[in-house]
């Protein structure tokens, strides 16, 4: 959880924010695995078969991101809703914070915070 409010900090906002220090090759290891792990007979076959396929680029998540905050925003304008644009994007902003916390605290816990059903 620290390392969750040390991203809050403005040193380290102002840091994140700066399009030189951004990296979208984060990482090094594809996740590939060996001929020998295939071979492994505990390893999932529908695993196996995926395995043939290459992985989705990052920038495809962006790019569906983008379409569907323009296709809401339409949405929103067309349709005479009473919420206002800034609105739409305060919703999105909470939403952004809240699952930062809440995936945190599954991948802590491996639980799921849920309120319960009224009665």
């Amino acid at each position: 959880m620290q390392a969750v409010f040390q991203t809050f900090q403005i040193k380290n906002m102002k840091r994140n924010m700066s399009p030189k220090n951004w990296n979208f090759n984060f990482y090094k290891n594809t996740g590939a695995r060996t001929e020998e792990e295939f071979e492994d007979p505990d390893l999932d076959p529908h695993y196996k078969l995926m395995a043939a396929y290459n992985d989705v680029p990052q920038w495809w998540y962006g790019a569906i991101l983008i379409i569907s905050v323009m296709v809401a925003l339409i949405c929103i304008y067309k349709l005479e809703s009473t919420l206002p644009w800034w609105g739409f994007l305060i919703a999105l902003l909470i939403s952004y914070v809240l699952t930062m916390f809440t995936g945190a605290m599954y991948g802590m816990h491996s639980t799921l915070i849920q309120q319960p059903l009224s009665r």
